[in-house]
């Protein structure tokens, strides 16, 4: 299952490998996220070049009246533009292919579908 999902996204994102990690523009991810200030938590989209883990970032927050720091409590996939999940796929390819590892076949089976499905490869 690994191998073919593997295939697919090589041939999907052939053209994008290897990769410039320096020259990636980044992408919104909504996520819902905790402010560390008041703990109420709130969906924001935070811009990021890896959308794979998205972490602790300084955002607004309208309840403190000031940019505080959140940390992400789950990734709002249903809401998440395709191109956050082709950007994932190659950076998964991209991160296996220079670690030596297998790449998460779920993150590389998301990728080719939102690429497939919406033109965005």
């Amino acid at each position: 299952m690994t191998e073919s999902a593997r295939a697919d996204a090589v041939s999907t994102f052939r053209g994008v490998l290897p990769l410039d990690r320096e020259r990636l523009s980044k992408v919104r991810v909504p996520v819902d996220a905790v402010c560390c200030g008041c703990q109420r938590v709130t969906v924001k989209s935070p811009l990021v070049r890896d959308p794979r883990s998205v972490g602790s970032f300084q955002h607004a927050c309208k309840a403190c009246g000031s940019v505080q720091w959140h940390n992400t409590t789950d990734r709002l996939d249903g809401i998440t533009s395709p191109q956050v999940f082709v950007r994932a796929a190659i950076l998964e390819l991209a991160d296996a292919a220079r670690e030596g590892v297998e790449p998460d076949p779920e993150v590389l089976r998301d990728g080719v579908r939102a690429a497939e499905s919406e033109g965005v490869a």
